[in-house]
């Protein structure tokens, strides 16, 4: 997970100045090492990704 406290480059996605948000090229990164290490297959796309609160 990350931690705007290690990842310092986080604290530049804050588009209210509050709460830092996640850049979705990140979650699809971090979703695509998910899918790969639970499967053992490469992931090759994702398709139709939509981020919901």
């Amino acid at each position: 997970m990350c931690d705007p406290a290690t990842d310092r480059w986080l604290l530049d996605h804050r588009p209210s100045w509050t709460v830092p948000t996640m850049p979705l090229m990140s979650m699809a990164d971090l979703l695509t090492d998910a899918l790969a290490r639970h499967s053992g297959r490469t992931v090759r796309s994702l398709d139709e990704v939509q981020v919901r609160r």
